[in-house]
């Protein structure tokens, strides 16, 4: 499947002061993201090698023994220790030498999901965890639109760094299968922008469907909402 731009995604985080954007809805999956992270923070204190992968250098709180970083945007991973140039799609990692491996802030939406996770599966160590979050067709956003619960496909959507922002949106079904093919097991699971993603669809105002992400924490608990969130992220672990 084709690949959004690198040297568009390359040149857009390069020139971004803050690569969440200046809008309520990021700033709600930013810390969304983080809640989850420092959840399960005690994996990455006793974790030899940790690899954050399209982390523009940042690393939310999430450091291990050794801790490296590889994105396409060089600007921001100067001045970063243990920080190389690199592309998912290619990782210049040995196979089976990362402990913990994460791929946030929707970077798998600019992909190729099939060869990136396939990438990011090969490089976790047996008994390592990945880390992986994405925006999903499945989301209320697409409802009644050919987009609507597609195993992938691309789509036009918002982003206040770009106002042309297209990307791949992938099912939660079509990751997970991926995943498991690889031999992994997914042990936690998040999701967000559940009734908001729902108020955008209707009323296409993204200030407006923000401000229903506090909504979140109910609406994760009823099946039927839940899975028509925007965002997932999934804790996923190699089996021996």
């Amino acid at each position: 499947m084709p690949r959004v731009s690198r040297e568009k995604v390359r040149t857009v985080y390069n020139d971004l002061d803050n690569m969440w954007g200046a809008d309520r809805w990021h700033a709600h999956t930013k810390a969304w993201l983080d809640h989850f992270l420092a959840k399960h923070a005690l994996l990455s204190r006793t974790a030899p090698i940790v690899l954050h992968v399209g982390s523009a250098g940042t690393d939310y709180g999430v450091k291990g023994g050794f801790t490296c970083h590889i994105d396409v945007a060089e600007k921001k991973l100067a001045g970063v220790v243990g920080a190389i140039v690199g592309d998912v799609h290619s990782l210049p990692i040995a196979p089976g030498t990362v402990d913990l491996c994460t791929c946030v802030g929707s970077v798998l939406n600019y992909c190729d999901a099939v060869i990136s996770l396939l990438e990011l599966a090969a490089v976790v160590k047996p008994g390592g965890h990945l880390l992986i979050e994405f925006e999903s067709s499945d989301s209320w956003e697409y409802i009644a639109t050919p987009v609507y619960g597609l195993g992938v496909t691309s789509t036009l959507t918002f982003y206040s760094a770009d106002p042309d922002c297209r990307l791949w949106v992938y099912s939660s079904r079509f990751i997970k299968d991926i995943l498991v093919g690889r031999g992994f097991v997914v042990r936690d699971e998040s999701r967000a922008h559940i009734v908001s993603s729902m108020v955008y669809r209707i009323t296409k105002n993204e200030r407006l469907a923000a401000s229903f992400a506090v909504m979140d924490k109910i609406a994760r608990r009823i099946p039927f909402l839940r899975r028509g969130a925007s965002n997932i992220i999934l804790l996923c672990q190699r089996l021996p």
